[in-house]
């Protein structure tokens, strides 16, 4: 959504986008990529526009040696060669210099060059088939890697036709964006095949696909996703073919090349008998790249397909709220800033960029309807199929079709960080409703900031809507709250009796908090407790309430009062929340003393919807039940409960003598009671178990159980077993991830991080995984000290492209040390009367 860049820091080099004097027009790209060596093979012809005389051409391109440079002016048969070549790997260029000027008009540059293969998910990468003698090249090009595979305009905003020729050995498949035109024998070496794609359309460098190597694949022709979208948005699909690509090891979950969509495996494949409910449900996700407005897209469409997934729910629990907590941090970010710097892009296409995005996007979608929203977006693909276009163009679009200041409200959101927090200051009961008096004002996840957000300059335009007790599942749309007019507002809600209950922001729809006063609160526990409040307006409520608690605005007795009224919970969604809340809680309290009756009472809270689920899918079971059952069983777990771990050690010996098989939604719940009480020979057996499956979802189970051992030694042996070959790259987060919920285990893989910082630095040139190691080796401490010391030595050994995640999380730390520090006495009382 919009062109992003970080805030400028005192220290960043100056970088400049390329100049527009020579833009490209057409690439004639030839590839070959060794087998025994990680080495790229290439030739570029590149027709181009000279706009303005100029003696240079400056292309992107990183890790890339150039020879044979030469230029041709279109309409003369003289060929200029090359003055110098500069190239600057902090700048990522190949600046091509001419000792005279290039004529205005078109021609073609024409050079040979080498590209390194590399092993990061990053450019054209490698991974290992079988033996490891063979390999799998992909290419991941997002957002500006394509520089790393051949020399380019690497920039979105130019825009070119490519063709592209592969030569790979003869018993490989090969893809890219278009179909195969040509395909012979290598004249040089029999063993080789030379293929030929078809002509793409104009587009970016960074949607340009390429996958070689050992694949299987089905075909089908669409009747349902694609023409879905054909018939929605009113618009053709523009390409012959779209293929759907699963790899093994993929930094991201997809990538929405054009006609090559490429997914991590877990994302794209499915086994019906050992794939868990949650990951069939995710793999119905694969309708776009994680971005913010076609993640958005991905859930409208896969609502129409499969409403049985009460998409929308887990939507709001996933996506929006990630999102808000993550957006009422001091070390945010708009969504719509400038790109200066390519260092810090993988910064700001982050989680935040994604899931705010498609937030706002919802909220917008919801404020002018779906026809008109239908009809605005056919408008825009229509206008800019092809060509560049900006934020304010899909605005402009909307509000054309459906007569709404769409730019206005939407700006508020995108060219801002955070947002705001709207508290119900008082209510006056008059004979045909209630008139509420409103204040809105940025919400900050620090109560320092808090404290003084009265004098933010921060206003947003915000569509209010409310629901009732009479008529929960009834929106009221109401009207907008234009804080550049005033902070205060009065709404009328007519038709409502004095005694039934008011919410705002109907259906969690809005991206924005709402704040009532315990009386208020009070209100709405009958309806919480008989489930009459939708299970939206359950869960917006609930992490409105808990966010209010965290940031030091309302007590933590608050939470833990509403938590009571959840007990008979069965929507999943919500129920995810509560398991969120109440782990975040016991990392909270995790070196206190408190811990263990905090994890009694976490027991308390899950048990009955255990003993109402069993262990046993029943007849007749809904897809929610197997994700709910997974859930509610998997937190007794993180919560020591005997029973259940018992329970599970009996499923996982019955499991290994054959007698009978664990199903794939209890498998990591399974494992990680029995490691929870295991030994070395448990762990060993459970690390064979990893190396001989298959199935990388099954994979991915294990190393998410492995961290929870309570045995020091063992977390140690698990720390060396994340650095083995058998780990991929893209897995070791998991065990990371794992580690984190004890005590020890952070303690072990934080120091495991240290002692290895010049091998994690040298392993993740920046990108999505490193940020999210960062996360999970640091973000579960608590405790002033603890910030100070992974500050101090992040700062002293940097990961590049990890600035804004190590600043969010030394932030995160900081606040829950002042919120233990603040509400540890009122939690001991509130756990003393349980």
């Amino acid at each position: 959504m919009g062109r992003r860049s970080p805030e400028k820091k005192k220290d960043d080099r100056v970088f400049r986008r390329l100049p527009k004097c020579v833009v490209p027009v057409h690439y004639d790209l030839w590839f070959q990529p060794s087998n025994h060596e990680p080495v790229l093979h290439g030739k570029l012809s590149l027709r181009v526009q000279v706009m303005c005389e100029t003696r240079e051409i400056v292309l992107n391109g990183l890790n890339i040696s150039v020879s044979d440079v030469k230029y041709t002016c279109e309409g003369s048969k003289g060929v200029q060669e090359t003055g110098n070549i500069l190239i600057n790997g902090e700048m990522e260029t190949i600046q091509i210099e001419f000792p005279n000027p290039l004529t205005v008009g078109f021609g073609t540059l024409a050079l040979n060059f080498e590209a390194e293969i590399t092993d990061n998910m990053k450019g054209l990468y490698r991974t290992k088939v079988g033996d490891g003698k063979r390999y799998n090249f992909i290419t991941h090009f997002e957002p500006v890697n394509a520089r790393r595979c051949f020399p380019g305009f690497d920039e979105p905003a130019f825009k070119a036709t490519f063709d592209i020729t592969l030569v790979v050995p003869k018993d490989v498949v090969a893809i890219s964006n278009m179909p195969i035109e040509d395909e012979k024998v290598d004249e040089k070496n029999e063993n080789l095949k030379v293929c030929k794609f078809q002509t793409t359309p104009k587009m970016s460098t960074y949607l340009i696909a390429m996958v070689i190597g050992d694949f299987e694949h089905i075909q089908k022709t669409t009747a349902n996703l694609i023409d879905h979208y054909t018939k929605y948005f009113g618009v053709s699909y523009p390409l012959p073919k779209c293929d759907l690509v699963a790899i093994a090891e993929f930094p991201i979950g997809g990538m929405e090349n054009y006609g090559l969509i490429t997914f991590i495996d877990t994302r794209l494949m499915v086994d019906p008998t050992e794939s868990s409910a949650w990951n069939i449900q995710m793999t119905s996700l694969i309708v776009a790249h994680e971005e913010g407005f076609a993640k958005f897209i991905e859930y409208l469409a896969v609502d129409h397909f499969f409403p049985q997934f009460d998409i929308w729910t887990q939507f709001a629990s996933r996506i929006l709220h990630s999102a808000l907590a993550t957006d009422s941090l001091k070390n945010s970010h708009p969504v719509e800033v400038e790109v200066t710097n390519p260092g810090d892009i993988d910064e700001i296409f982050d989680a935040l960029t994604y899931n705010k995005g498609s937030s706002i996007v919802k909220m917008m979608y919801h404020y002018v309807g779906d026809e008109c929203f239908r009809k605005g977006m056919k408008q825009y693909l229509e206008k800019f199929k092809y060509s560049n276009a900006e934020t304010a163009d899909l605005w402009e679009a909307l509000e054309a079709a459906s007569g709404t200041p769409v730019g206005r409200f939407m700006d508020t959101f995108t060219k801002q960080m955070g947002y705001p927090i709207v508290t119900v200051l008082d209510v006056v009961s008059t004979d045909c409703g209630k008139t509420f008096t409103l204040k809105q004002e940025k919400f900050w996840a620090d109560p320092k900031l808090n404290e003084a957000a009265s004098n933010s300059n921060y206003k947003w335009i915000i569509p209010l809507t409310c629901c009732k007790g009479s008529k929960p599942l009834e929106v009221t749309v109401l009207e907008l709250f234009d804080g550049n007019e005033s902070n205060l507002k009065e709404v009328a809600v007519t038709c409502a009796s004095n005694d039934e209950w008011i919410k705002f922001n109907a259906g969690s729809v809005g991206f924005y908090r709402v704040r009532y006063s315990a009386e208020v609160l009070s209100q709405f526990t009958n309806s919480i407790k008989d489930k009459s409040m939708s299970p939206l307006d359950r869960l917006g409520l609930l992490n409105d309430v808990y966010a209010c608690v965290k940031a030091g605005i309302s007590s933590t007795t608050d939470i833990l009062n509403l938590l009571d009224s959840f007990k008979l919970e069965d929507n999943y969604s919500v129920l995810s929340s509560i398991r969120d809340i109440t782990a975040d809680l016991s990392n909270l309290l995790l070196r206190t003393d408190l811990v263990d009756k905090f994890d009694t009472y976490c027991t308390s809270l899950f048990t009955p919807i255990k003993e109402r689920m069993g262990w046993d899918p029943k007849n007749g079971e809904s897809h929610a039940d197997g994700l709910l059952r997974s859930l509610v069983i998997n937190r007794l777990i993180s919560c020591k409960d005997e029973t259940t771990i018992n329970e599970a050690e009996k499923m996982f010996d019955q499991h290994l003598k054959g007698e009978k098989k664990i199903s794939a939604d209890l498998r990591t719940a399974v494992y990680r009671a029995t490691l929870f009480k295991g030994n070395e020979k448990t762990l060993d057996t459970m690390i064979e178990i990893f190396k001989n499956c298959e199935l990388s979802e099954e994979k991915a189970r294990i190393l998410q159980s492995l961290g929870s051992t309570k045995d020091i030694n063992l977390m140690k042996k698990i720390l060396d077993f994340a650095l083995s070959p058998d780990v991929k790259m893209s897995e070791i987060d998991y065990i990371f991830y794992s580690l984190n919920n004890s005590k020890h285990g952070q303690d072990l893989t934080w120091q495991f991080f240290k002692d290895n910082i010049k091998l994690f630095q040298e392993k993740y040139p920046g990108g999505m995984l490193i940020c999210s190691v960062v996360r999970d080796v640091t973000g579960g401490f608590v405790g002033d000290e603890f910030a100070q010391e992974i500050e101090t030595f992040l700062k002293e050994n940097p990961i590049r492209g990890t600035e804004r995640t190590v600043q969010q999380v030394v932030e995160k730390i900081r606040i829950n040390a002042a919120w233990l520090k603040r509400d540890l006495n009122a939690i001991s009382t509130f756990l003393g009367s349980k």
